[in-house]
């Protein structure tokens, strides 16, 4: 896990010779080549290390070097989002929700109602919201999240720690939020 931004450049594009074959001028325009691409268009996404939310290392990136990769943002604007059941409000201990930079434990961020699954979503609920960069609302037992948008969104960390993580059941279950936009996409060339 480390904390990192993702800034996204501006795209530019480039001259490309890229041709089918060699050309014989000889022939005349029959021996002109047949060109396959022109132009490429992409932008550079630069990750500075130890800033902003906790994210899941992609592709195995070193902490504290700066990286940065090639393609083009793809999609509309959308943020990250999951979602958090509370499946039981007895907690036999010191219990967390990990997102991004946070840690929200139970007792201490927000408090537990023993008697009621609802109330304990509703209290988690308000704790997330508080935070800056995110909000939630709460509907029963579950908790909706909705997070920071951008290329780097649907990696910021997302699970259950502690004594009874079991009690907290999270969609997505893979560690980070989900369906933020606009995406890292490939680059585009033109004939």
């Amino acid at each position: 896990m480390a904390k990192k931004i993702v800034s996204a450049q501006r795209p530019f594009t480039m001259l490309i010779a890229n041709t089918r074959g060699g050309s014989d001028p000889s022939m005349g325009p029959a021996g002109n080549p047949v060109i396959l691409r022109q132009t490429m268009t992409q932008q550079y996404f630069v990750e500075i290390p130890n800033r902003g939310p906790n994210t899941m290392v992609q592709g195995g990136g070193v902490k504290g070097l700066h990286n940065s990769a090639g393609g083009l943002l793809t999609g509309a604007t959308a943020a990250s989002g999951g979602m958090v059941t509370v499946g039981s409000a007895v907690f036999n201990g010191p219990t967390s929700i990990r997102l991004g930079q946070y840690l929200l434990t139970t007792d201490e961020q927000f408090i537990v109602d023993p008697a009621s699954a609802a109330n304990t979503a509703t209290a988690l609920a308000d704790a997330i919201d508080a935070l800056t960069e995110y909000s939630a609302s709460a509907a029963g037992a579950d908790v909706t999240i909705v997070g920071p948008s951008g290329p780097n969104a649907n990696n910021i960390v997302f699970r259950a720690e502690g004594v009874a993580p079991a009690n907290f059941t999270l969609l997505p279950d893979h560690g980070n939020l989900t369906g933020a936009a606009p995406i890292k996409g490939p680059m585009t060339f033109t004939t």
